[in-house]
């Protein structure tokens, strides 16, 4: 992981009890986003922190199939009523938790920035059991993965070996940094071979 894109010292300082958030946020599909929040929840599950995994992936989330639940509720009915947290809940674990995504749902609702954005605001109240939050989210809801970043006390870009993915994440950055200049962002990258893929990354962002 190259931490280029921010200082470790800008990032936000968390509350006593309250969760770390990590937010997975690419500039490209298919760069195996979803799959690396899956696995950095179960490791850190399995490490024994308390984790929830929010699959925040708007009209395409994954992360139910994942972890080969079927969920009776989701994101969207947390939104709509938070006390229905509890029951959106699903236990992959005892320290993994997962709160699937709308598209799993039976409706599918449309996003609503304005409850998004309280959702986010009010996350940590709500979900202040846990050590961390990790959240997966879209490639394509720039206002929804906008307010999670902002929301979030780390920020992991997702990234391939190709121009393309290289490019679209550095933009996607620069667009973050311009709602917020201290935004905790930092690249992961991922498939890299070898050396020599790793270096061309770095060239393209420096």
């Amino acid at each position: 992981m190259n931490n280029r894109l921010v200082n470790p010292d800008r990032l936000r300082k968390v509350k006593e009890n309250q969760p770390w958030m990590v937010s997975l946020i690419s500039g490209k599909g298919g760069v195996g986003k979803s799959v690396i929040a899956f696995n950095l929840a179960m490791v850190a599950a399995n490490a024994g922190q308390r984790c929830l995994l929010l699959d925040a992936d708007w009209y395409f989330g994954n992360q139910h199939i994942l972890a080969n639940v079927i969920p009776e509720f989701t994101l969207a009915d947390v939104i709509d009523d938070y006390s229905a947290a509890k029951r959106a809940v699903i236990s992959i674990n005892n320290n993994l938790h997962l709160i699937a995504s709308p598209a799993a749902g039976k409706n599918q609702p449309e996003f609503v920035i304005k409850s998004f954005a309280s959702l986010m605001a009010n996350l940590r109240r709500i979900f202040d059991k846990y050590d961390f939050i990790i959240v997966d989210t879209p490639s394509g809801i720039v206002d929804l993965i906008n307010l999670t970043s902002n929301a979030s006390d780390m920020n992991l870009i997702v990234l391939i070996p190709e121009l393309t993915s290289i490019a679209d994440s550095f933009g996607l950055f620069k667009y973050l940094v311009k709602s917020n200049s201290r935004i905790a962002a930092h690249i992961l990258s991922n498939r890299v071979q070898n050396r020599g893929e790793y270096e061309y990354i770095y060239q393209k962002l420096v």
